[in-house]
């Protein structure tokens, strides 16, 4: 038996789709309103199993209608040869969502500054609200222990029940 690191795990993931990752970059440039897109999810962080799908975030010049939004999901599903793909639009994702996948790997960029901009906005809100989700996270913790005797031993990462 042999036992990888999760950046092993994630690098052999991601070598497993390199064919089709490369296919998919080179036809991304027929969608003028793709401004970029980003992988994330198992794929990258080294949990995929073979029955795992492929998270793509898509940031668009303009927000598209239902039927392009539709379409170019259908088009994804093809060029990556599985109906195993989850599709989200950037433009219209809530920020937690908005910063997984920009702490994703980029895959294709049509315009380097305003990708830029857009990393940059998503990771100053996020660390805005950073604060304001600790503290949520904090009382969900304290919610779980007092209804279900649940505490979470800070220095051993394990769950405990008294």
């Amino acid at each position: 038996m042999r036992y990888h690191s999760r950046r092993q795990e994630a690098a052999m993931s991601e070598e497993n789709l390199l064919p089709q990752l490369r296919k998919l970059r080179e036809s991304l440039g027929r969608y003028p309103n793709v401004l970029a897109v980003f992988l994330f999810g198992s794929q990258v962080d080294g949990y995929a199993t073979p029955q795992s799908d492929i998270d793509l975030a898509v940031l668009f010049e303009r927000d598209p209608d239902l039927e392009e939004e539709l379409a170019l999901g259908a088009a994804l599903c093809q060029i990556l040869e599985t109906e195993r793909v989850d599709v989200v639009n950037l433009n219209r994702a809530h920020l937690l969502l908005r910063h997984r996948a920009i702490c994703g790997r980029l895959l294709y960029e049509r315009d380097a500054e305003r990708v830029s901009d857009f990393i940059e906005s998503t990771i100053r809100r996020y660390v805005d609200y950073a604060p304001d989700l600790a503290a949520y996270y904090r009382d969900y913790d304290r919610a779980l222990e007092e209804a279900y005797g649940i505490r979470h031993d800070q220095g051993t990462g394990e769950d405990s029940v008294y």
